[in-house]
């Protein structure tokens, strides 16, 4: 009987050992994975993840951490399927483990969407699949911006197989990144309009105002006007200390003119210039005293004409330029150029 009891407690000592020392070793092993990954040492970090899981398979990280690692090896491959489809089992596992980490949804979603890009027929039902994981990663984290961006941004890379519904979800994803994060204007809008092609959707992702930056709107026309500098464009970008010069737009921002209008209708002529990056020109939108009176892509490298129509109860009003989505590469940079305004 002694003998039984004393083999029990040697048992359940070697189990309290294992199961405080099996999660630290695993632990080491998923570290070293991760730095073998860093040094392009495949096979290494292969063996290490495998460790990892092997030790623990209960942690859901491990999982998606050796899906992150298909997934990129995937990328260096001539036939990358057969990386993303263990990615996609990986993540699918991570999800099942703990199913309310949002990121683990997005990302089996994600590499569900890399194979149907890969082959739309073998794949053709992973596009809703995808779809549904992204909706499972916003019903767990509904308010956030790293999720909505990846999902609308992934959306727009598989627009054309989307019905319209479909669509307007992903536009609402975009609307409200942007709403967060208003600088991704820079990354969104280029994408979208390559894409596209349509000047409507857009539109349709531009935010609404919130009181917040209606406020600092309308303080800053106050200050243009109580300047009353007429015809000279004056502001500063969204972001950073620089100043815009002669109407010379190298950065998203606003530039602000004070101007005398009549009362009633008429018609605002703005010359503008651009210069494109990857086929896209830059996009200008335009306000009068902080209500919007229309945007265009500024389409020519030489002056010219852009016109809109305006109806106000005339005076001295704050004509306003917005260049939104500044971008460049090594050999182009995306610019706007404002020169006169006229009132007719």
């Amino acid at each position: 009987m002694k003998k039984n009891i004393n083999f029990i407690l040697l048992i359940a000592f070697i189990l309290a050992i294992a199961v405080i020392v099996l999660p630290f070793i695993a632990d080491l092993q998923f570290n070293s994975a991760k730095k073998f990954e860093f040094m392009y040492l495949w096979q290494k970090a292969e063996k290490k993840y495998q460790l990892a899981i092997k030790l623990d398979p209960f942690n859901a990280q491990y999982f998606s951490g050796y899906g992150d690692f298909l997934r990129s090896k995937s990328a260096y491959q001539k036939d990358g399927v057969g990386w993303l489809l263990g990615a996609e089992k990986l993540y699918a596992r991570a999800s099942e483990l703990n199913p309310r980490f949002a990121k683990y949804a997005l990302y089996s979603g994600q590499v569900k969407l890399e194979l149907f890009l890969a082959d739309k027929n073998k794949f053709k039902d992973m596009l809703r699949l995808g779809l549904n994981d992204f909706k499972r990663a916003l019903k767990n984290d509904p308010n956030s911006f790293n999720i909505s961006y990846s999902v609308g941004y992934a959306g727009i890379s598989v627009w054309d197989n989307l019905n319209m519904n479909e669509k307007q979800w992903i536009l609402d994803r975009l609307k409200y990144s942007l709403k967060v994060k208003p600088w991704y204007s820079e990354y969104i809008y280029p994408y979208l309009w390559k894409i596209t092609k349509d000047y409507a959707f857009l539109q349709k992702i531009k935010p609404e105002e919130s009181t917040q930056d209606k406020r600092k709107k309308l303080e800053r026309i106050a200050r243009v006007k109580m300047n009353n500098l007429i015809q000279i464009w004056q502001g500063r970008p969204r972001s950073g200390d620089d100043v815009y010069k002669d109407g010379n737009m190298y950065w998203t921002g606003t530039v602000d003119m004070l101007v005398n209008v009549p009362k009633g209708k008429a018609m605002v002529k703005i010359q503008a210039k651009g210069s494109p990056a990857s086929g896209i020109w830059p996009y200008m939108i335009v306000e009068l005293d902080g209500e919007e009176v229309g945007e265009t892509f500024v389409d020519s490298a030489e002056w010219k004409d852009y016109s809109f129509q305006i109806k106000t109860d005339g005076g001295a009003k704050v004509l306003s330029v917005t260049f939104t989505n500044d971008a460049g590469n090594e050999k182009e940079d995306r610019n706007l150029y404002v020169g006169e305004a006229r009132i007719e």
